[in-house]
This record gives C-alpha cells, structure tokens and sequence, in this order.
C-alpha cells in the first residue's frame, strides 16, 4: 500500500516571546494558521528504508526531518519500520513557514497508517513534541493557539479572508528570538543574517485555506 499525504505549511498571525525558562528555551504565544501550500509525502513498506525528493532542496542524511521522525517512530514502537519515501517539496526552506516540522509530522502519519502501528493520537503527539516544537500543529492542521514553547495547542477558528506577502528574505522563529535580543536553546548556532530566498511568495488566506503563490 502507498499512501501519499499533503504536508501543509502554516503562518503565525503573531508572535508573543513571554519569558525564558530555566532549561533556555522560550514560552510563547502564537497563533498559528495551516494554509494550501503544500508539500507531498509518498510512502509505502519496502524492503529497507530510502528517501528521495524533488523540487526545492532538503538536507540529506542525519539531518533529514523525514528521515529523523521514522527513526523516533521504530525506537518508540521498538520494531523496524521499512519504508520508501518520496517528498516533492514546495514549500520554501527557511521561510518560516514550517516546511519541515510539516514533513515531519507527515511522515508519522503516514508510517502508523501503511505499517498499522498501534498508536493513540496522544502518544504520536508526544513523539512529535521530542522531534520538534512545531511538529504536533501538523498532526490536525487548521487554526491554533500555539503555548509554552509552541506545542501546548488550542483550536480556534478560521481567520477571516487577508493577504501576507513574502519577500526574497530567509527567516525562522529563531531569529525574531534573536532579533529581541535573546536566543532560544539550539543544538548549534544559527547565523542571524538574511539570506536570499528562492522565490517571492503572495500567501491568501481564506475560510475555505485558499492559497496563492507568485514568484
């Protein structure tokens, strides 16, 4: 069986940095809005596992999300899980946009589908949680409120129809830390320059999640 899943990208509507915890990471508030644009996730049972992606570039090796989430999911169910990935990327790297906590989150999904793993949503979200912060928005998607250190999630609604335009700048929520003149907790350092991004992007937000894209 292959499945293949749409892995959304999301905007934060706004952003709180609310204080510094003693472990060095930061509590927050943000609220957090799953739109169209998309990557793709193919997976199915295989032999051995492989991965293979086109469209815009993604790491490789250790530093794969994809690839990091079905090795957490074989340590936490304690079985091989052999499977076949195919990732068609769209969702620009580096754009603040969750491109690769989506992929992540996907990529459970689709693993405790094709290899019936015998998992409640409540375990997989704690899973998703050690892989990264972003990663358990992905696993329902829609409108939340984003607390803590962004994976204490509430539901809320669809925001009314707006538009966010993208220029061609790279950021991540780890430089708005930055830029405030703080840093959150990370396992090595990241530059705080921006760097050029592949493309512009006009993202439209509507009741219905439309979403369009330019260059």
């Amino acid at each position: 069986m292959t499945v293949a899943l749409p892995a959304r990208a999301k905007l934060n509507l706004d952003l709180q940095v609310l204080k510094r915890r003693d472990d060095g990471f930061h509590e927050i508030r943000t609220r957090m809005q799953a739109v169209a644009l998309h990557d793709v996730l193919e997976a199915a049972p295989a032999k051995r596992t492989t991965f293979q992606a086109d469209g815009l570039p993604v790491p490789g090796g250790g530093d794969n999300i994809v690839l990091k989430a079905h090795a957490a999911l074989e340590q936490a169910t304690g079985r091989a899980l052999p499977t076949e990935f195919h990732l068609h990327k769209r969702i620009p790297p580096g754009a603040g946009l969750g491109g690769a906590s989506s992929d992540a989150a996907t990529a459970l999904r689709a693993l405790k589908i094709i290899h019936a793993v015998d998992a409640s949503q409540v375990e997989i979200a704690k899973l998703a949680r050690a892989i990264g912060a972003d990663v358990p928005f992905f696993l329902t998607g829609g409108s939340a409120l984003a607390e803590r250190t962004g994976e204490h999630l509430t539901p809320m609604p669809t925001q009314p129809a707006w538009y966010a335009i993208a220029g061609p700048v790279s950021n991540s929520r780890q430089l708005a830390f930055t830029l405030r003149g703080t840093r959150r907790k990370a396992s090595r350092p990241t530059s705080c320059a921006a760097r050029p991004s592949m493309r512009t992007a006009v993202f439209g937000i509507s009741p219905s999640g439309l979403v369009l894209t330019g260059r």
